[in-house]
């Protein structure tokens, strides 16, 4: 297997963010639009359900205050399910439409939801579903064992940790596999990535890193909106929404673009970043 480029890896995503940005806005302005309508629409959705619970929550106890928040959750719960489901499928279009640009160098002109988006989106509720158990198991080891040792207990939790980072990375190839049409398979993805478990681990922490920096940046001034964060909607809310919505579909995009190289580099040739730019950070 060859060996991951940490460094070409990992600056590929923000290069490629910015030295496309035009053709960046043509693939992300239709699932940015969804997100935000979508989210837009869920916090209407929920108004009543917020004001009731923010009514309730400040001026109960602690035991009232943990019913309440759960009565709550119960009160949205279709709600949040077809928030999740409608962000994914703005998710499925911009990967499969960043991808296939950064690897075949192909514009999709108009949104569209086929064979290869219908897998993808499985493919992404999947790793969701993944992340959760895995979160879930760390709480357990960590907080409902206590038989265990504690030094036991964060010794292994610390060790499902980095089993779940390095196979979540390494499953991770599987999105620019089936945005390219070729297959879903989980077994090549895993057999793919061999001997570069921290190498892709790292360059998609490193880009991601680089790309919150500049988020963090540009959200300063979201700091100065006025009112107090809130469940409910307001002028102010329909505000941060779009700039955070604009913020995660940068850092998906950064993401993104840092995966699709390492796909190029373990994989085969794509367009991705010029030579001449990356050749400065090959380890």
């Amino acid at each position: 297997m060859p060996k991951l480029l940490v460094g070409r890896t990992a600056i590929a995503g923000i290069n490629l963010t910015f030295s496309h940005a035009g053709t960046a806005v043509r693939i992300a302005w239709f699932p940015y639009l969804l997100l935000v309508v979508s989210e837009v629409a869920y916090y209407s959705l929920i108004a009543s359900a917020a004001q009731e619970f923010g009514e309730t929550y400040t001026s109960a106890g602690n035991h009232n205050a943990l019913a309440a928040l759960g009565q709550f959750w119960h009160a949205v719960d279709w709600q949040t399910a077809l928030l999740f489901v409608v962000s994914s499928l703005a998710y499925t279009l911009l990967a499969v439409g960043w991808i296939r640009f950064v690897l075949r160098g192909e514009i999709v002109a108009t949104p569209r939801f086929g064979v290869r988006e219908v897998k993808l989106f499985f493919a992404y509720v999947l790793w969701t579903i993944w992340l959760i158990v895995v979160g879930a198991l760390i709480w357990l080891i960590v907080m409902a064992t206590p038989g265990l040792e504690r030094w036991i207990a964060f010794s292994l939790a610390i060790a499902v940790a980095v089993f779940a980072m390095l196979s979540t990375a390494r499953l991770m190839m599987l999105f620019p596999m089936i945005a390219l049409s070729q297959g879903m398979g989980w077994i090549r993805a895993w057999r793919m990535t061999k001997g570069n478990s921290w190498r892709l681990f790292a360059g998609l922490l490193l880009s991601f890193l680089l790309a919150f920096v500049i988020t963090i940046l540009v959200s300063i001034p979201l700091q100065f909106l006025p009112g107090e964060p809130s469940l409910e909607l307001s002028v102010a809310g329909v505000i941060d929404i779009v700039a955070q919505q604009a913020i995660s579909v940068f850092l998906l995009m950064v993401v993104l673009g840092t995966l699709a190289e390492a796909y190029r580099q373990l994989n085969g040739p794509g367009m991705v970043v010029p030579e001449e730019v990356l050749q400065v950070f090959d380890d």
